[in-house]
């Protein structure tokens, strides 16, 4: 069992995109795998993605203690999802700060042992909830666009993971960094290339072999609330998801992308 956190400070990415395509693609590839997706972010894109805008109950009652987690955890596109709120926020102040990075973990170690994947989405800062998921988590995979690659907008992230493990969760590890929103004239472009590896040594992680081709399918798939599995299965950017889950299950390397 695995609990994995997607996770990048810096928006437009493709973070809620990965989190709802990984989570949704693990279920599609390998329908024997029990997947829960959990919305850690207060704008709750995830959820609308899922179809479960303003739902209730969600995350916030569950740290609340008004509901357990199990019965706030509905059923969305083939897995099992919890829900955000737009009050997350409220979480900061509710709790103390010495208790407040342990929330998410205690709440989900009941259910831990029911699944195979545990999927977070995160708010795209390195605030309270993002500390959260880090304490929680045993891997974090890292969405990164072609303008991300930058070692300004990576060092508050290596930050807040080195704070993580030092003091919350030693165990914690950076699966890799996947390459998104990737324009195929400029796979190799020698600049993009160098940034990408003074990135991935600046993170001690790899970069995924597998990237995600810039695409409008995905947007709306979303708009229609399906996954792109469902949406458009024959898409370039859901054949680069599908190898991409097949890389990390696989723990291996995939064919290099046209």
């Amino acid at each position: 069992m695995s609990v994995i956190t997607i996770s990048n400070q810096k928006g437009g990415v493709g973070k809620t995109t990965t989190a709802s395509a990984f989570a949704a693609g693990l279920k599609y590839l390998y329908p024997e795998l029990r997947i829960l997706a959990i919305d850690l972010d207060a704008s709750m894109n995830l959820s609308a993605y899922m179809g479960a805008w303003e739902f209730k109950p969600s995350i916030l009652d569950v740290f609340l203690k008004d509901i357990e987690i199990k019965d706030a955890i509905i059923q969305r596109q083939g897995i099992d999802f919890l829900p955000a709120s737009a009050n997350l926020a409220r979480a900061e102040m509710l709790f103390s700060e010495a208790e407040r990075p342990y929330i998410l973990k205690s709440v989900i170690e009941p259910i831990r042992d029911d699944y195979d994947y545990i999927i977070i989405d995160t708010p795209p800062n390195l605030g309270a909830m993002m500390l959260m998921a880090f304490t929680a988590s045993d891997k974090i995979i890292i969405p990164m666009s072609l303008d991300s690659f930058a070692m300004r907008g990576v060092s508050a992230l290596k930050q807040t993971i080195d704070l993580a493990k030092k003091h919350l969760n030693s165990d914690l590890e950076i699966d890799g960094i996947l390459l998104t929103k990737r324009k195929v004239t400029t796979r190799r472009d020698k600049n993009i290339s160098k940034a990408m590896t003074e990135v991935s040594k600046f993170l001690d992680a790899k970069i995924y072999e597998s990237s995600i081709r810039d695409s409008v399918v995905v947007g709306d798939a979303q708009m229609e609330t399906k996954t792109i599995y469902e949406f458009s299965i024959n898409h370039d950017a859901t054949k680069d998801y599908i190898r991409f889950i097949q890389e990390f299950i696989e723990g291996g390397k995939t064919d290099e992308q046209e």
